[in-house]
């Protein structure tokens, strides 16, 4: 594979590929964005609302050898079994297991038109959920998809 010449990148910034490829990525993440914060909003509000039982609690070693607590729960909505987790990642962690062992109910509250969305003792923020749904659906999709319009411009340019 060739490296990239420097002007090749001028060329790509300045070109029509580069907006219509970033307008077009903008309106589908847009549209799919708002269908998935639509279906999390009434999260937010608490209005739906049912108890969880804890099935694992214990402190972890994860990836990076770093200690971290671990609380896995389970909740039932509709009929159907759905899987969360809380994780602690500094500070007090055998307090946090000793708060939340195996087989306590904690209260969760759920997204009605997306159950697997739940946010354990308190409805999440708005902004939570706002931040969320930027970083998720928004600043990584479009890096990436401006990523793969460059490649692919320089492959067929």
């Amino acid at each position: 594979m060739y490296p990239i010449e420097p002007n090749i990148l001028d060329q790509y910034a300045h070109s029509g590929w580069a907006l219509w490829s970033s307008i077009f990525i903008l309106v589908g993440l847009l549209l799919y964005t708002y269908d998935r914060y639509a279906k999390r909003w009434s999260a937010i509000t608490g209005l739906h609302q049912t108890d969880a039982r804890v099935v694992f609690s214990e402190v972890c070693i994860d990836g990076h050898a770093r200690k971290q607590a671990l609380v896995i729960y389970t909740y039932t909505v509709n009929g159907k079994h759905f899987k969360g987790h809380l994780a602690q990642p500094k500070t007090n962690l055998q307090a946090f297991i000793e708060k939340h062992p195996m087989g306590t109910e904690i209260p969760l509250y759920y997204a009605h038109r997306d159950p697997a969305f739940s946010s354990p003792f308190v409805p999440p923020t708005k902004i939570s959920l706002i931040k969320r749904t930027i970083v998720r659906y928004f600043a990584f999709p479009i890096f990436a998809l401006n990523l793969a319009s460059l490649t692919a411009y320089v492959a067929f340019s």
